[in-house]
C-alpha cells in the first residue's frame, strides 16, 4: 500500500515538472528513459539545449533532506544514462544541472 502511494505521489511529481517545463519553453522528449544504467525520469530539450530531470517528490517541505534522498550513486547512474541518450540520438548539446522548486506542499528537484 505504501509503494502503490509513493507511486502515486511521484506521478504527481513528474506530472507537475512536465507542466512547469513546458511552461518555461521546453518540449518534453521523453518520460521515464531507461538505459542498462538506469533511468532518467524526464528528458527535455529548448531549442538545441537538452536537460535531463530527476524528479524527487515529497509530501513535506524540506529542500535539504530532498537533496539528501539523491546518493552520489544515483547522480552517477543518471549522468551515463543521459551520455546513453545522447550518444543514441546523435545529440551534442545538453545541460546538466540541479534545481530545487518548491511546488505547494511537494519539493521536486531536476537535474
Amino acid at each position: 500500500m505504501k509503494k502503490n502511494i509513493s507511486s502515486k505521489l511521484g506521478n504527481i511529481g513528474e506530472s507537475i515538472a512536465c507542466d512547469f517545463l513546458i511552461k518555461n519553453g521546453f518540449e518534453v522528449v521523453i518520460t521515464n528513459y531507461h538505459s542498462r544504467y538506469g533511468e532518467v525520469d524526464i528528458i527535455a530539450k529548448k531549442k538545441e539545449t537538452y536537460i535531463f530531470v530527476e524528479v524527487k517528490t515529497r509530501s513535506k517541505i524540506n529542500f535539504f533532506d530532498t537533496l539528501e534522498q539523491i546518493p552520489k550513486s544515483k547522480f552517477e547512474k543518471i549522468y551515463k544514462t543521459a551520455l546513453v541518450y545522447l550518444q543514441e540520438n546523435n545529440i551534442l548539446n545538453c545541460d546538466l544541472e540541479s534545481i530545487l522548486l518548491p511546488c505547494t506542499k511537494k519539493v521536486i528537484v531536476f537535474l
